[in-house]
């Protein structure tokens, strides 16, 4: 698919379309989600060409003046010069990839990002400079990483708008593969130049908090296998173009559910937090009353719905509550002590929990994970829908 022209101000139309069909030819052909836009304008106030290219993670702006700058051939070249840029990358270790589901070949999930193997791309050789530079858990991690996820780029700039772009892309991939399926993998990444042989040249590293997550006890056993990795490809569209429509209180659940996810180690604030998300899906200009919230949290996600199904422990809560409906109420009274500084109601703390490989969580435990699960499962729903959510097709 061609870029589509925003604008073209040049006055004369044989010089209007020659200008044009020269600055699309240099775009070229590009994937359809790939939204690539052009403005050219001759400023009624002196004699330039001003071309203005925005494409995913590129942006150009570049002024042409006189006659030797203003022909097909000079303005083409400029084009394809920018757009070449430096070969570069932004990766995201996976280190929670099931042994069954590592390859050796990149999988696309979207355009230029893939799901690879980056043991040739990125070796401890590779990083051994930056070894004084990062905490020692960090580059323990990085140079342990097998997997990634990938985003290969073209920029000018050392760390500029295509570098954030980039980063903000693979978060973005990052926050829907936590939706549907929730592991110990923190997100940090790696930019690096790609040479001719495909090594990196590490030029950035972003570290991950240094204290380890404190995730639901329910998804600690969690990996990442193939069948994930297929829902993300299949979801990711939907979910990119919902995100970037979607009201402000599904944007803020989305960051809330990331913020208690990896940013808050303490329980009592991961609930608050996540309670807090499911609220502002729900709830639009006035709150809703506790029971049309749940009301509508019902609607959403299946009052009946097993809040373990997709856990690698599920047979470890068989005798403990594991529906929407059995924890919701309790949920919603936890959080509103714990904001008012009370602490939990000696009726739930007599209540069971459910087993764990190291022995028994509490009943406040479950509903820490009761909280992380109906935010995560309403924003998947909300998100995506009957008809993009893979969870909901039978062919997963």
């Amino acid at each position: 698919m061609r870029a589509s022209v925003i604008t073209n101000t040049i006055p004369l139309p044989e010089e209007r379309l020659a200008i044009e069909e020269a600055v699309l030819d240099a775009i070229g052909e590009r994937p359809e989600h790939e939204a690539w836009r052009v403005r050219i304008d001759e400023p009624f106030d002196r004699p330039d060409y001003i071309i203005d290219i925005e494409g995913p993670s590129f942006r150009w702006r570049r002024s042409f003046f006189g006659p030797l700058e203003q022909t097909e051939e000079f303005i083409s070249a400029e084009v394809k010069r920018a757009i070449a840029g430096t070969a570069k990358l932004t990766l995201v270790p996976l280190h929670f990839v099931s042994p069954m589901a590592t390859f050796d070949e990149p999988v696309s999930v979207l355009g230029s990002v893939t799901i690879e193997n980056i043991t040739d791309l990125l070796s401890s050789q590779d990083l051994e400079p930056w070894k004084e530079q990062i905490a020692p858990r960090s580059y323990k991690r990085l140079s342990s990483a097998r997997m990634a996820l990938v985003h290969r780029f073209s920029s000018k700039e050392v760390v500029g708008r295509p570098e954030e772009d980039s980063t903000a892309l693979l978060f973005k991939v990052f926050t829907l593969l936590r939706i549907l399926r929730p592991t110990r993998e923190e997100f940090f990444f790696v930019q690096a130049n790609e040479g001719p042989e495909g090594k990196a040249d590490v030029v950035r590293v972003s570290e991950p908090p240094q204290v380890p997550l404190n995730l639901p006890v329910s998804e600690l056993l969690n990996q990442f296998h193939r069948n994930d990795f297929n829902k993300l490809k299949l979801a990711l569209p939907s979910f990119l173009d919902a995100l970037q429509a979607a009201p402000e209180g599904v944007q803020r659940a989305v960051r809330l559910f990331n913020v208690g996810y990896q940013g808050i180690n303490d329980s009592v604030i991961q609930i608050i937090t996540w309670v807090i998300g499911i609220e502002a899906i729900f709830n639009s200009i006035e709150p809703n009353s506790q029971s049309e919230l749940i009301s509508r949290i019902g609607e959403c996600i299946g009052a009946d719905t097993d809040l373990y199904a997709e856990s690698a422990m599920s047979s470890y809560f068989e005798n403990s509550p594991r529906t929407v409906r059995e924890m919701i109420s309790d949920l919603f009274e936890l959080r509103n002590r714990l904001v008012h500084g009370l602490w939990v109601p000696s009726s739930m703390e007599h209540k069971a929990g459910h087993g764990t490989p190291g022995g028994q969580s509490t009943y406040a435990d479950c509903l820490r994970e009761a909280a992380f699960h109906i935010l995560r499962l309403s924003l998947r729903n909300t998100l995506l829908g009957p008809e993009t959510n893979p969870m909901s097709r039978a062919a997963h």
